[in-house]
């Protein structure tokens, strides 16, 4: 399962990293979160070969602001997918996801 946002627009992933860089404690908060961790999510896609313009090689955080996309995902066995609490257990995955998917709306500009 994931969540995020896949091959954004070059002003929207200009836009996600501008946010990284204004407040990369939240981000670090978001990232290392017990719930983000706790249900195995992992930064997922595609990252430039470079560090975008303007931005320093040598940041604490340059492989997330090289990400062209900023996806979470999590694997899911079969036994969990057919499993009778799957619902519940989706639906708490999803809620785990919450902060990572606020940030990167708030980044965007969009209503959360």
């Amino acid at each position: 399962m994931g969540a995020g946002i896949w091959h954004p627009e070059t002003a929207v992933a200009r836009q996600i990293r501008a946010a990284i860089l204004e407040d990369p404690d939240k981000w670090e908060k978001v990232m290392k979160s017990v719930a983000f961790s706790r249900h195995g999510f992992s930064l997922d896609g595609e990252s430039l070969k470079r560090p975008p313009a303007g931005v320093d090689g040598d940041h604490p955080l340059i492989e997330d602001l090289k990400r062209k996309d900023f996806i979470a995902v999590a694997d899911l066995t079969e036994k969990e997918a057919c499993a009778a609490d799957f619902v519940k257990q989706f639906a708490d995955r999803c809620k785990s996801m919450s902060s990572f998917v606020e940030f990167l709306s708030r980044a965007m500009g969009q209503p959360f």
